[in-house]
Order: structure tokens, then C-alpha cells, then sequence
């Protein structure tokens, strides 16, 4: 079930829609059905919603790949329209709610050895704390975050979660307002076409860069970020190959 209650928070990122679910089949895909069935409504109403939930039983990550989703932990979809970046460029803006979670995980939170990976993942340490799910519907960029704040759920790869780490006590509804605001600062940056100061903040968290790494088949050293959010990777000998992430439109 879904309720609505007035919530104004920052410049940007949030309108004036806010709905919380107990249970739903993950905050991705009510956003997106939410698109749907405005459609032959006033759509420009459902951007800045905020759609979160207590606990999410399919929910999903890259790929279609399962995301665990035990009560406790942050699970939030945010609906912006398509025109905060260039349609080609939406990996500018996974780039920038990746580095908007992970400053609030070090700096509000006081988290040390906070990383990020490419494309969408936030790591303390070497473990998974967060995860970025971008899609897109219709005219509408669905912006999914989930935060391991009380539970580290098995994954098939190392995870953790805040509680473990933060070096005072930590409520999950302290997380979503903190995080809201660095998304204000991140997209306000975005819409001031501020990339370069997004890229150079991400990488500056990036244990990979500059380093060699392997994505998807291809290997080489991770030496730059592309204009669309892109990962490019230089061979010992040869060209550099770029690997872009491709995000799913459901």
C-alpha cells in the first residue's frame, strides 16, 4: 500500500511526493509503473518523487540480478526527467549518485576506506555496502539506491553494511535525508554541465583507477572516465577500448 505525505527536501532531487511502502516487489518497478499510469496524466508532478520501502521481495540490481532486500536496510527510487543529462549520457548521472551515496557514507557518516566501482557499486573496504540501479521510462530517469545499513545480505560477493562501521549509532531513518541532500549538490552539478568535478571526485575513490583491471571480457589499465560516464581502459600495448555501461529501460 502506498501512502503520501508532503516532503520537501533540497533544490533538486525531491518534489513534493513521497511514498512509503512496507513491503513491495522493489521501488525500481513501482516508479516505473507510477510513469505508466500518469501517463495520460500530468506526468511533470511525479518528478522529484520518492519512492522507498521497508522491504522489497523481488527486488534487483544490474543485469536483473537479485538484491537481497531484508527490512533494515535503504531501499529508494527517486523519478527525475530524462533532460538532467543528455539521453547518450546517462552514465554521468549513475556516476554522480554513486559519488553523492559514497560522500555521505565517509563524510556525514564518518566511514573510513569508503570506495567506489565502476560502474555503480560502493564499497567499504573491499565489501559492498551500496548499489545503483539507473533505468530509464518513457521521458523519466529512474534513479534506484540501496544502502546495507543494518544487514549485510549474501550476495555471491563480499558485502557489510553501515552499522558495523560507523563509529556512532546509525538509524536507518538517518540515512535517506543525508543522502538526499549530496544527490541536491551532485545533480545541481550536473545541470550546470559540472562533469569533470563529478569525474574527478569519483575517481579520486577509485581504488581501479589507473590501475589494471578486467570488466566484461576486456582488460587493461583503467586510465580515464568518458563524457558518457564510460569506462576506458588502456592495453599495455595497444589502443585504448572503451566499456560503457548499458542500462536497462526495463
Amino acid at each position: 500500500m502506498l501512502f503520501k505525505n508532503d516532503f520537501l527536501y533540497g533544490n533538486y532531487t525531491a518534489g513534493s511526493n513521497f511514498w512509503s511502502n512496507e513491503k513491495c516487489d522493489s521501488t525500481n518497478a513501482v516508479a516505473k509503473r507510477m510513469i505508466l499510469d500518469g501517463e495520460a496524466l500530468n506526468c511533470s508532478s511525479l518528478v522529484g518523487s520518492i519512492i522507498t520501502s521497508r522491504e522489497q521481495y523481488s527486488g534487483y540490481g544490474t543485469n536483473g540480478r537479485s538484491w537481497q532486500s531484508p527490512v533494515g536496510n535503504l531501499y529508494v527510487s527517486i523519478i527525475l526527467p530524462i533532460d538532467i543529462v543528455d539521453r547518450t549520457r546517462i552514465g554521468q548521472l549513475s556516476l554522480a549518485t554513486s559519488i553523492a551515496v559514497a560522500n555521505s557514507i565517509k563524510f556525514r557518516f564518518g566511514v573510513e576506506n569508503v570506495a567506489v566501482k565502476w560502474p555503480n557499486d560502493i564499497l567499504i573496504g573491499t565489501e559492498k555496502v551500496a548499489g545503483i540501479l539507473i533505468e530509464i521510462e518513457k521521458e523519466f530517469a529512474v534513479v534506484g539506491i540501496g544502502v546495507n545499513v543494518e544487514n549485510a545480505p549474501e550476495t555471491g560477493q563480499p558485502t557489510t553494511c553501515l552499522r558495523t562501521h560507523c563509529p556512532r549509532d546509525i538509524a536507518l531513518d538517518d540515512v535517506l535525508p543525508v543522502i538526499l541532500k549530496e544527490l541536491d549538490c551532485a545533480y545541481c552539478q550536473l545541470l550546470n554541465h559540472n562533469f569533470e568535478e563529478i569525474k574527478e571526485n569519483w575517481t579520486a575513490m577509485c581504488p581501479d583507477f589507473r590501475n589494471y583491471v578486467k570488466r566484461e571480457g576486456v582488460a587493461g589499465i583503467f586510465v580515464a572516465i568518458g563524457e558518457s560516464g564510460e569506462m576506458i581502459l588502456k592495453s599495455k600495448d595497444g589502443p585504448s577500448e572503451k566499456l560503457e555501461k548499458v542500462f536497462s529501460n526495463g
